[in-house]
């Protein structure tokens, strides 16, 4: 502990070694979670996340806030999710990244919580949720994120706010499309004229800009003409297969109208 302090400058007081490492780990974590995150594949993410975090009004601590995160399958509502909670999640008193509802534990009453539940979808019983909100059992400053296909799901509670995620733009499809299949930000020469013919086909979802990155990695520009004809098929089966799983998620009333 003398070494450690002595290299970082951390003054111990004569508390027992097991508080002093308490208080080392959390505030070195919360330094941690503090960090920008940085991901290769995260193109345009920061954007996307302060748009988030300005919903979630993080400094109001006198009501639970519920944000939705909503769109189409692969577009990277769970991705957005889970950076918002590793960026955010130091500042509650406690926090969740659930699958499923029920395994939330209500015995929060008073506490500041981060709950993040992703995938939800009409059959999930948020009633548990709801309840607790409307009892008051969360404390002030409580946020809750949720990650669905379907905004219908929001009816249920009395005040959200849903953030829509957006399409790539042009320059980000690119600049992704390139880090997988170039391992850096830009076209290299010889390929700049197959980028947008290629990218026609991903229509701004990362998911399968992604895929056809990857597809393309390491083969030379004479064999793009072949390689995307065989990738055309591969991309129409990923591309209706997101579709599809949107399309099975929605009530009655709206696979009738689609």
């Amino acid at each position: 502990m003398e070494r450690a302090a002595n290299l970082s400058s951390w003054l111990v007081p004569c508390n027992p070694c097991p508080e002093v490492i308490d208080d080392f780990v959390r505030v070195v974590s919360k330094k941690i979670c503090q960090l920008v995150y940085v991901d290769l594949d995260l193109v345009g993410m920061e954007s996307r996340v302060k748009e988030v975090e300005e919903l979630l009004d993080l400094n109001t601590k006198d009501a639970v806030r519920v944000v939705a995160i909503c769109g189409m399958g692969g577009i990277g509502k769970t991705t957005l999710a889970t950076v918002l909670y590793d960026r955010i999640s130091h500042r509650f008193d406690a926090s969740h990244f659930l699958l499923n509802v029920s395994e939330f534990d209500m015995n929060t009453e008073g506490k500041s919580i981060l709950i993040v539940l992703d995938g939800v979808d009409i059959y999930q019983k948020l009633q548990p949720l709801i309840q607790t909100i409307d009892d008051s059992l969360l404390g002030g400053g409580s946020r809750i994120i949720l990650t669905t296909r379907d905004e219908g799901i929001l009816k249920v509670f009395k005040m959200h706010d849903i953030y829509r995620v957006k399409l790539l733009t042009g320059h980000e499809a690119v600049q992704l499309f390139c880090r997988k299949v170039f391992k850096c930000d830009f076209p290299i020469r010889d390929y700049e004229e197959h980028i947008d013919s290629v990218l026609k086909y991903v229509s701004g979802l990362p998911l399968v800009t992604v895929k056809l990155g990857s597809f393309l990695y390491n083969r030379r520009a004479s064999e793009w003409s072949t390689a995307l004809v065989e990738f055309k098929k591969v991309a129409s089966l990923m591309i209706m297969k997101v579709l599809r799983s949107s399309f099975l998620e929605l009530d009655f009333i709206a696979k009738e109208t689609f």
